[in-house]
This record gives C-alpha cells, structure tokens and sequence, in this order.
C-alpha cells in the first residue's frame, strides 16, 4: 500500500526524460511502461514498471483494466509525455494546487521554451490559474473520478490526436473545475532535441490517427468541431511573483526565439 495518494504515469521510449521528474519528489509514485528495447534500464526508476509496446493512453487503459488494485490507491493521477521536463518538486506542488482547488482536470503551463500546438497553453506570468475549457493530452493532471470516467468511455484504437477533445466532452466542462496552472511552468521539447523523432509517429502516422479519431467521432457520436478555446476567469498572483515570473519568461522567450529558428533549420 502506497503512504502517497498521487501518481504520475508514463509510456517511456529511449528519449525519456522522466529522470527529471525524479528530482525533489515529495507526495507521488511513478509508473513507468517503457515501450522501447532498453531491457529494464528504467526499472529502478519507477515504483512500478513494465515493458509494454503502446501509446500513454493505450497502456494507462490496460492498467485501468487489469491492475485497477494498484490505480485504486490514488486520488489523482497525471498522465505524462515521456518528453515532457519538470521537475520532481513542481510536479508536487501541481498535485498540491491541484488538490486544493477541487479541479477535476488540470496541467501545468508550457514555458516560452515549449513546442507549442495551442497558444492557450502557453504560460500568462501575471496569473496563478486560469479556468479554461481545454487541456492538451500531453500532460493532463485528473482526479480518480475524471480519469475513471474517460477510461470507462475511451476505446483504445485512439492513441493521440483528439484524446484531449474526447476526455473533455466525456467529463463536461464544469464552472472552475478545469484550469492550467500558470503557477507551474513546464517545458514541452523540439523535436530536434529528440533527433527529430517523434515517437508517437513511430507507432502511428499523424494522417492515420486523424483519420481514426474521424471515425471514433463518428461511432461515439462526438461533435464533429472543437469548440474554442476559452479563459473563463483567472487568479492572479502576488505582484512582486508577476515581477519575478515576467523577468524569467523573458528570458525564456529569447531561448524559445532560438529554438524556433534551430527546429525550423533542422
């Protein structure tokens, strides 16, 4: 029986990066599935572990249906890209925040050093959290009943794209339930710092996995549009943390510029 009631998930292939999340670590677990050919180089890492081929949604359904003795000891589980780079001590405090404002479904903010695919996501330095009616697959923090929830609901022939559309819809969009967290910042890579690779197209072309969530959309009869993207109402924080937070976002900023030119050179 574990003394944490959060967890923090993961599909990890050769560019993982979960040995960041390891550091300062104070109130979760971690599972890791690796679905590369490492032979157990991540195995001390984790709390548990397996070698499982599979997307992150893929192999956390497979947990939901078979070792729903070890997720039924979490409260709330965050569901992250193998990429993704935060460190132990924020994701703690994401499972804190979280916690504490009774959010359904939560992440962190991307950094002005992220890959960004919705401008939503990027980080407000001037706010604390922001209740939203989206969050992006690539690290959704949820409670037991949301999670449970979609899991009841997803059909895992749908591995990425629309995911995030899809546990939206299943769990409604609630007055203050759903928020990126500007609080906690994290950074979503280039893909030239992973050689150029994404895994997911490793397991499923972008073209292929449009064209599934097309038919999931259909077979569940889900709205055929994504709604926009909205900012409900927000908390702002402190003064002297917006002074502190614009001073290091702008330098992030100039990294970020950098990284831009670098990812379209290569």
């Amino acid at each position: 029986m574990s003394k944490y009631k959060n967890l923090v998930f993961a599909s990890v292939g050769d560019y993982s990066n979960h040995h960041y999340w390891l550091k300062g670590k104070t109130n979760f677990d971690l599972y890791l599935i690796s679905y590369s050919n490492n032979n157990g180089e991540y195995r001390n890492d984790a709390d548990y572990y397996l070698e499982r081929k599979g997307s992150k949604f893929q192999n956390f359904y497979y947990l939901f249906k078979t070792q729903r003795n070890i997720l039924d000891q979490y409260d709330q589980f965050l569901l992250l890209d193998d990429d993704i780079i935060i460190s132990g001590v924020n994701i703690s405090k994401l499972f804190d925040i979280n916690k504490k404002y009774n959010l359904f479904i939560s992440q962190p903010a991307f950094d002005k050093k992220s890959k960004i695919s919705h401008p939503i996501t990027v980080v407000k330095p001037r706010y604390f959290i922001r209740y939203t009616n989206f969050i992006e697959l690539n690290c959704p923090l949820f409670n037991k009943n949301s999670i449970y929830k979609f899991m009841d609901t997803y059909d895992p022939v749908l591995i990425g794209y629309g995911i995030d559309y899809w546990f939206i819809n299943v769990i409604g969009v609630h007055k203050k339930k759903i928020a990126i967290i500007d609080e906690i910042t994290c950074t979503n890579p280039y893909n030239f710092f992973k050689n150029n690779v994404r895994e997911i197209d490793t397991l499923q072309g972008q073209e292929t996995r449009i064209k599934i969530w097309h038919e999931v959309q259909n077979k569940y009869n889900l709205p055929k549009y994504q709604e926009e993207q909205i900012v409900f109402e927000c908390i702002k924080k402190p003064i002297i943390k917006v002074i502190k937070a614009y001073i290091t976002n702008y330098y992030k900023s100039i990294i970020g510029i950098i990284y831009k030119i670098i990812n379209k050179l290569f």
